[in-house]
């Protein structure tokens, strides 16, 4: 587990990647706490500065102090820590009942997170913490770093990030019966943000952002440049299956807020549409007539990305810009 997280942490600390940046091994669970870890200062901004979260002053001071806290902290590989309370590898148990998470009351006091209570069962299928669990507990954790010792005050706080994190967020799962195979967009209501965008395939999660944001481009006005986008109404496209693989492809609204010589962010975005496809391995050889395509395991494979933006059809100005349906 310890040399799990050390490579988990190596990406997170990566700014760029050369390849395809993978986040695998390990459970869902864990690496969409990662992710969360990676990005909370993106969504404590959001909540700070949107009108969203109606936080009371008291509310707001103690966010400020955990997004202070947060960004001074080191976080290394041992900062976040995955253990079993029933394997006896920390204990959880307080006298109320075992608990999902423990810290200490100083800045820099790793955070325990007990596997046990990481995935629950329903209608007989395992369902893993989300990312807006994960910004939820992250908030609490990382308050008692302040000193805040009230956990109802902590769970209050961190559930008005996480429904922030929710409403910004947009999933298109490819079967309509589970969540094995979907895509997650996390936008922001600052159009000087770009667009998290996540493959989920089973248990791993493919990060597109920086390479989305790499193609991105400013087409009114070539001295302006890129400051930020939204991605939104995302939908799959037919699939094609060969013999050992399946290529996925997938299309979407990408609106792009570009920013002027004179500085300024224009409030009117410029249409693209964002077209993603990559392939995964089939992991069995049963027939596609023996099984339902929702039963079907596969891999991601390495290399397979291919991502074109590509101006929408109807130009921004011309009419209602968010009544463009692009693709058809």
């Amino acid at each position: 587990m310890k040399l799990l997280l050390t490579m988990l942490m190596t990406l997170i600390s990566l700014t760029s990647h050369a390849g395809d940046r993978v986040w695998n091994g390990g459970g869902l669970s864990e690496k969409n706490i990662l992710w969360a870890l990676v990005s909370l200062n993106k969504y404590i901004e959001d909540c700070l500065n949107g009108p969203y979260c109606n936080l009371t002053k008291k509310e707001r001071k103690l966010l400020k102090e955990i997004q202070d806290i947060h960004l001074r902290e080191p976080q290394g590989p041992n900062f976040i820590q995955f253990k079993s309370h029933f394997k006896n590898e920390a204990n959880f148990d307080f006298g109320e009942g075992i608990r999902l998470a423990k810290t200490k009351l100083y800045p820099g006091s790793p955070i325990l997170i007990n596997t046990d209570l990481l995935y629950r069962r329903a209608n007989n299928k395992v369902i893993a913490f989300t990312v807006a669990d994960a910004v939820s507990l992250l908030i609490h954790e990382i308050g008692h770093h302040t000193g805040e010792k009230n956990h109802t005050v902590l769970d209050l706080l961190g559930a008005k990030v996480s429904m922030v994190v929710q409403k910004f967020s947009e999933k298109a799962p490819f079967f309509p019966t589970n969540d094995k195979i979907q895509i997650v967009s996390f936008n922001s209501d600052n159009h000087a943000q770009f667009p998290e965008i996540l493959i989920y395939v089973e248990d791993e999660i493919i990060d597109l952002t920086k390479k989305v944001q790499k193609k991105l481009d400013c087409h009114d006005d070539y001295r302006s440049i890129p400051k930020g986008a939204t991605f939104h109404n995302i939908y799959w496209k037919p699939f094609y299956k060969r013999s050992d693989y399946i290529k996925f492809k997938f299309e979407g609204n990408l609106w792009v807020y570009c920013q002027s010589r004179n500085g300024l962010v224009q409030e009117k975005p410029e249409g693209n549409y964002l077209e993603v496809t990559f392939k995964g391995k089939i992991l069995d050889n049963s027939d596609f007539g023996d099984k339902e395509y929702s039963q079907f395991k596969v891999k991601f494979i390495p290399g397979s990305l291919d991502i074109e933006v590509k101006k929408m059809w109807m130009l921004v100005g011309e009419g209602n810009p968010l009544d463009a349906i692009p693709g058809n």
